[in-house]
């Protein structure tokens, strides 16, 4: 189930049940985050939904700068609990995942939420700013490179934003060459600023493949099919 999809169910006033019958799905996960002196605290809860009824739960604790570790040991914790199969690219992109000073971490999430609210000026500020915390932050790369490929969607001329969008990505994919925002951002120069509609798609799967979850390159991929 996507991000968007959940997303809808915020702060909503119906039972598990019910949200579990919209989604299609015999159980979901609920997850809280706690972070305090350094530390961060995730609890994750598997729910069936029919009946409702508790079937697991996990507590992770970790230092604040093993936060991008963090996300691949839940998710396999998750995926190993309702027994899915992770293939070997998968097993590998979950295991790769570096430490991250915690500040860029930080400015990286909110030029996220950023980038969510519309705002690209201020989605690439916060990601300039994580890359100076921390130059070997690959997805902080990559946001740049996704921020300054999108201004061409407006039919901008100057190249500057494609020069430096290129310098992006081509740092991002040398941290991390299995980083679907680096594959999405290079999608996005294929499409609005080369008009290369293959490559574009290509980069778009290639992403989607690397994280399925990746709701940017399923948002992106369906203004070029369309």
């Amino acid at each position: 189930i996507s991000r968007t999809s959940a997303m809808q169910f915020k702060d909503t006033k119906k039972s598990l049940s019910e949200i579990a019958a919209e989604l299609g799905v015999d159980a979901l996960v609920e997850g809280s985050v706690f972070r305090a002196d350094g530390m961060v605290r995730i609890t994750v809860q598997l729910i069936g939904a029919f009946p409702e009824r508790h079937l697991w739960t996990q507590i992770f604790d970790r230092k604040l700068e093993d936060v991008l570790a963090l996300h691949s040991d839940v998710a396999q914790a998750v995926a190993d609990e309702i027994e899915i199969t992770v293939t070997p690219e998968e097993k590998e992109r979950l295991s790769s995942k570096r430490k991250v000073n915690p500040e860029a971490y930080e400015l990286y999430m909110m030029g996220m939420n950023s980038g969510r609210r519309g705002s690209a000026k201020k989605a690439l500020d916060y990601f300039l700013q994580a890359v100076e915390k921390d130059p070997g932050f690959a997805e902080a790369h990559a946001g740049i490179a996704f921020v300054r490929a999108y201004r061409g969607r407006g039919g901008e001329t100057p190249l500057k934003p494609y020069t430096e969008s290129k310098k992006a990505l081509e740092r991002a994919l040398e941290l991390d060459d299995m980083q679907p925002g680096a594959y999405t951002a290079q999608a996005m120069l294929s499409m609005y600023w080369e008009w290369d509609w293959r490559t574009a798609e290509d980069n778009f799967k290639k992403a989607i493949e690397i994280d399925p979850s990746y709701m940017t390159s399923y948002a992106e991929i369906d203004n070029l099919l369309t």
